[in-house]
């Protein structure tokens, strides 16, 4: 495995360990890894991260921490799939996000940080769903099949779309993260926007540079993917595709 493919592995193989201490109805998977696992996404996440409720801050902490420090956990990790778990501290715990910093290594391969996050800024999951993820990722990473509660499609477009608007510094993932969510939605699924939304959120888009999507995107691209969208004009297009997305969606009155 490379780098990105071990901190792959280990974000599918904790989410196992966490269903099976944790309610899945508790937690629900967004954001990068939400695409790759469940809608074919091209892009690797360098980090986990979920939404969640019900369960008290010291029950969350407790839990992920027991996982994080679990010598069973660590010899699958070691035996399983040569990944070591070599440190990690939980830096933010708070009523609105909990955070844990880990490194790991596969091999030879330098250690690499990742982080798990908890996000606490909504009091009740909706648009989501629970299934299995991808069953070819995780039989190429010889897992077992792992079944978590994820944001539906509907709903991962609209949390893109609110990226886009509100994020305090522009993405250039959320513009291909769009664009590839976007390709697999029906003709009838609509997200209205105001028009000031619209116009703001193709501002957003238009200030994207390709130099910015080269350097924030395109390492994290499957191997096989960056020779084609690693030029200028597929960047363009990208862009012209998920304005065109907003421009035809229906206007709302907010």
């Amino acid at each position: 495995m490379n780098i990105k493919e071990t901190i792959e592995c280990f974000h599918i193989a904790f989410s196992h360990r966490l269903a099976s201490k944790v309610d899945r109805n508790f937690f629900c998977l967004k954001g990068g890894c939400n695409l790759r696992f469940y809608f074919q996404s091209i892009r690797y996440s360098e980090d986990i991260d979920f939404d969640v409720h019900t369960i008290s801050v010291d029950t969350l902490k407790k839990n992920v921490s027991k996982i994080l420090d679990d010598k069973t956990f660590h010899l699958i990790l070691k035996n399983n799939l040569n990944i070591e778990l070599i440190d990690w501290s939980d830096p933010k715990q708070t009523t609105t996000t909990q955070r844990w910093k880990v490194t790991i290594k596969a091999g030879s391969q330098l250690a690499v940080p990742t982080k798990i996050e908890f996000s606490r800024r909504t009091s009740t999951i909706t648009g989501a769903e629970t299934s299995a993820i991808n069953v070819q990722l995780t039989s190429d990473y010889n897992l077992q099949p792992v079944i978590l509660q994820h944001y539906k499609l509907s709903k991962a477009i609209e949390q893109k779309i609110g990226a886009l608007l509100n994020r305090t510094e522009t993405q250039a993932r959320d513009i291909i993260d769009l664009k590839i969510l976007k390709d697999q939605i029906s003709k009838s699924e609509i997200f209205p926007m105001s028009q000031a939304n619209k116009v703001k959120a193709i501002e957003t888009l238009m200030s994207v540079s390709f130099e910015d999507y080269k350097s924030q995107v395109w390492p994290y691209l499957l191997t096989n993917y960056q020779e084609h969208y690693g030029k200028q004009e597929i960047w363009n297009q990208i862009q012209d595709e998920v304005i065109k997305f907003i421009e035809s969606q229906p206007k709302s009155t907010s």
